[in-house]
């Protein structure tokens, strides 16, 4: 969806929504039974079910020609040619495996990863970055054997973000023009969760202790141009 420039404002929006599945980054004996495409057939690593963009331009309404304060002089030097853009995303969460962290002794063999048995429910209602996922929904397959957790059959977090930027012209000659831009990337300095551990055999099964991206970064920068 688009908007027109007008009154000072233009946007842009962007959805999407897809599902797209492989057997693997490898092949089918990575993950799960080697051979068996039902268990290795999932959603793709980089995989996300919807994806939402969305970016602005507004020239702020002050300074010269606009509907407030409109002079000319020191008043629209300070005040007027402002103007805020910015991008905010948001995006559903990547999928994950579980599986055994120490499964080359079930198997003896490190010959590619071992998934466990599922027993129960892994979802939880009340989710959070000490609990994403009910391990105890799993349990370790027999001696030599592998087992039935299908790849990429959990979702980690979303993702959401904001990134905004402050500028402002300056006409300094009829040749020469100076842009100052001052920028906040996070700017809502949200802390997007990392994948959770997915190995059902370890103290941390199911905790997150990571994050995704950046905390807010900000920056300030000019352009000279002739």
């Amino acid at each position: 969806m688009n908007k027109r420039y007008s009154h000072g404002l233009t946007f842009t929006t962007a959805f999407t929504y897809g599902r797209s599945y492989d057997f693997g980054t490898h092949n089918g004996f990575d993950i799960g039974k080697p051979g068996s495409d039902g268990v290795s057939r999932g959603p793709e690593d980089s995989d996300r079910r919807f994806v939402l963009v969305f970016s602005h331009v507004w020239e702020l309404p002050f300074g010269k020609g606009k509907r407030y304060m409109n002079q000319g002089g020191v008043v629209d030097a300070v005040f007027g040619g402002w103007q805020i853009s910015g991008i905010e995303t948001v995006e559903s969460g990547l999928p994950f495996t579980p599986v055994i962290g120490n499964g080359g002794a079930i198997l003896n063999s490190d010959c590619c990863t071992l998934t466990p048995n599922i027993v129960g429910d892994p979802n939880l209602s009340n989710r959070s970055k000490t609990k994403w996922f009910n391990p105890d929904a799993y349990e370790l397959p027999d001696q030599y054997t592998f087992g039935n957790v299908g790849r990429n059959s959990l979702r980690g977090p979303g993702y959401f973000t904001v990134d905004l930027a402050l500028s402002k012209t300056f006409k300094l000659t009829e040749r020469f023009s100076f842009e100052l831009q001052g920028e906040a990337f996070n700017a809502l300095n949200r802390a997007n969760l990392a994948q959770p551990d997915a190995a059902i055999d370890s103290s941390t099964a199911g905790q997150i202790t990571s994050i995704s991206g950046n905390m807010r970064r900000l920056q300030v920068g000019g352009t000279l141009r002739f």
